[in-house]
C-alpha cells in the first residue's frame, strides 16, 4: 500500500511539472491601467520606477487629445505622460492599421490599452 502510495505521488509530481504554470509566457500580462497609474502616484512611487513599469508589461495607451489634457490637469507627470503617447506613437509607426481598427485594442473603465495585454508581439 505505501508503495502504490509512493508511485502515484512521484507520478503526480512528474505530471505538475509539464503542467503550464500561472504567470508562464502563455500568459498575456495585465494592461497597467490609467488609474493604477494614478495610484502608484498618490501613493509616491518613484516617477523611474512607473516608467519602467509601463515598459515592463508592454502596454500601449491610445488616448485622445482631452483625455491628454485631463490626465495633465488631474496632475500626471510630463514624464509618465510622455512615455504613455511614446508607447502609442511607436506602435502607431509599426503598424498604422491600429489607428483605425478597435478590435486590437483593450478596453478597460474609458481607457483603450494595446500592446503585450492586447495579444500583440511584444518589440
Amino acid at each position: 500500500m505505501v508503495a502504490l502510495l509512493s508511485f502515484a505521488m512521484m507520478l503526480g509530481a512528474c505530471a505538475s511539472q509539464d503542467a503550464p504554470r500561472p504567470g508562464g509566457s502563455a500568459e498575456r500580462p495585465r494592461p497597467l491601467t490609467v488609474p493604477e497609474l494614478q495610484t502608484m502616484l498618490d501613493e509616491g512611487e518613484v516617477i523611474g520606477v512607473i516608467i519602467s513599469k509601463i515598459d515592463s508589461t508592454g502596454t500601449v495607451y491610445r488616448m485622445t487629445s482631452d483625455m491628454r489634457d485631463k490626465l495633465r490637469t488631474e496632475g500626471m507627470p510630463a514624464s509618465v505622460l510622455g512615455r504613455m503617447e511614446d508607447t502609442y506613437d511607436q506602435a502607431i509607426r509599426r503598424d498604422p492599421s491600429l489607428l483605425t481598427s478597435d478590435s486590437k485594442w483593450i478596453k478597460v473603465g474609458d481607457y483603450w490599452y494595446g500592446g503585450a495585454p492586447a495579444g500583440w508581439p511584444r518589440q
